[in-house]
């Protein structure tokens, strides 16, 4: 089968919003972790664009390649091969490099804990970035049950479900990441629509720039909150990620092919490295902060994919 190069191409630019945008999210003043004295509009007004984005992009993804996938059925090896690329590496960056780091920095919220543990161990809460992990499971489980046969009644079925779900999903226990699973899983199942019907989509890209323009231009001054308000922003990121799919090229580009390969690894790794900056110069000017964690923490995240290859541990992100 001849390599899916848009997807690399839409995996790096993924990759790179996730990575911007946690760079970031200080300026943020809906994150509420962690605040800064230094406002800085241009980059509240750059995360709520990547906000619109940055996951329902990395999820369709995930939704694009399970429908490229041979094995969509429900049994022990799906689950074990899932359990290895997916779950392993939640409970080993989560124990062995996320909570060192944010426990040493006194990140609010982590104090050493056999509590704090077991929620993270058992329940799958209060684990920062890794939420993307088991919700991710929750996904490929749930598509492998109920997308058997690929039929279109039951995929369009599954879209309205998930739709509502999405807009509920504030309503739902956080617990084994439930709720982050019913706000992203429309956005799996778009991706898996997508894929069925990629040559259509391919050659809309006149189209693209419409779906994506209008709704980024809508979300720098519409505030999300309530359901009519979520609802729209849903449909919003929809036409982003669709537009993205009809506009981002087919070609080969090096560089993007070295951080789609990468990219898995650089989620894992980067996030708790922002910390530092976080913690310890919440008020750096903010060019000195996005250089820093974006620029200096996502070459030290890249390297530690790199290391984590040489020394034979590749299980760590998920690799064979």
């Amino acid at each position: 089968m001849e390599r899916e190069y848009k997807i690399d191409n839409l995996r790096a630019i993924a990759i790179l919003l996730v990575v911007l945008g946690h760079s970031i999210i200080i300026y943020d003043p809906n994150w509420g972790l962690i605040s800064s004295d230094v406002e800085c509009l241009p980059f509240m007004y750059l995360k709520k664009v990547i906000n619109l984005v940055q996951m329902p992009l990395f999820f369709s993804l995930s939704g694009f390649c399970y429908g490229l996938s041979k094995n969509q059925t429900f049994n022990k090896k799906m689950l074990q091969n899932k359990f290895m690329r997916i779950l392993l590496p939640y409970f080993f960056i989560c124990f062995l490099y996320m909570d060192p780091i944010k426990i040493g920095l006194g990140v609010p919220g982590y104090d050493f804990s056999l509590e704090m543990l077991l929620q993270q161990m058992v329940l799958f809460v209060n684990n920062g970035h890794l939420w993307y992990l088991p919700a991710l499971f929750l996904m490929f489980v749930a598509s492998s049950l109920a997308l058997r046969g690929g039929g279109k009644k039951s995929i369009r079925l599954m879209m309205v479900l998930a739709f509502v779900l999405s807009v509920l999903s504030s309503r739902v226990v956080a617990w084994f990441c439930l709720s982050q699973f019913c706000l992203y899983y429309v956005y799996f199942l778009l991706g898996y629509l997508i894929c069925m019907n990629k040559e259509t989509v391919y050659k809309r890209k006149n189209v693209g720039i419409g779906l994506c323009l209008v709704p980024i231009a809508l979300s720098l001054w519409l505030s999300d909150g309530g359901l009519l308000k979520h609802s729209l922003f849903i449909l919003m990121s929809f036409s982003v990620v669709i537009g993205l799919y009809c506009l981002v090229s087919s070609s080969r580009n090096k560089f993007l092919m070295i951080l789609s390969k990468n990219s898995y690894g650089i989620y894992l790794f980067h996030s708790p490295l922002i910390y530092f900056m976080y913690m310890l110069y919440p008020n750096a000017n903010p060019m000195v902060m996005f250089t820093m964690n974006f620029i200096v923490c996502g070459i030290i995240s890249l390297g530690l994919v790199y290391l984590v290859r040489k020394l034979g541990l590749k299980f760590i992100i998920g690799e064979k």
